[in-house]
């Protein structure tokens, strides 16, 4: 196996143990929203915040930038997180 093709491997196992850390961060994020869910619940609140939601991608835009990352994918990619949480506070609301 020549040189570049072992370089290859080792960075596809690099990724693979980052696409790990990301499920394992989604599962933690998960679990805080259900937690948020039943606050909300308790008090009467609405799934849904546009105002928070609104700050959330401020914040998610500005360190998409630091980052150099791509604004309209970070910003798709929360939207479905965003999407999914509400659904899941949804689920526990019932």
């Amino acid at each position: 196996m020549n040189e570049k093709i072992k370089e290859m491997q080792s960075y596809r196992r690099k990724i693979d143990q980052t696409d790990n850390k990301i499920l394992e961060l989604l599962n933690k994020r998960d679990k805080l929203v259900l937690e948020v869910g039943k606050i909300k619940k308790d008090n009467k609140l609405n799934i849904t915040d546009k105002k928070r939601e609104k700050e959330v991608f401020g914040s998610l835009k500005r360190k998409a930038n630091e980052l150099k990352l791509d604004k309209k994918f970070v910003a798709g990619l929360f939207r479905l997180i965003i999407k999914q949480s509400a659904k899941r506070q949804e689920q526990k609301i019932r």
